[in-house]
């Protein structure tokens, strides 16, 4: 072989060598990109999954009041129609007894 022969695949050799510390160094950072952009994504979704949570629990908070409140009114409504019946009973009976009174009058007077 000649000396040009070995020059030449001297010089390719080492090319062929630096290009591979190259690609080497690309797959490297390319790697480490992706790491970071994978930890990222990551913090996103999980940013995105608490305040989704956060807005279910809120709606869950005001269902539970709404429900509350709803058998409160409930409640109450069903405690004020038995006092009326309560005194409306109260009244009859008031008024029978009135009338008792006044005819036991009536006649203890007569």
């Amino acid at each position: 072989m000649s000396e040009a022969k070995l020059s030449v695949y001297a010089r390719l050799i080492v090319n062929f060598e630096n290009d591979i510390k190259n690609v080497k160094s690309e797959v490297a950072t390319d790697a480490k990109n992706l790491i970071m952009l994978s930890q990222t994504l990551s913090q996103q979704l999980s940013a995105v999954a608490e305040e989704a949570l956060k807005e279910i629990a809120k709606s869950i908070e005001d269902e539970k009041a709404s429900e509350i409140n709803k058998i409160r009114k409930q409640y109450m409504d069903e405690r004020e129609q038995k006092l009326r019946q309560i005194k409306t009973s109260a009244e009859k009976n008031l008024e029978k007894a009135i009338s008792e009174v006044i005819s036991a009058l009536g006649e203890a007077f007569k």
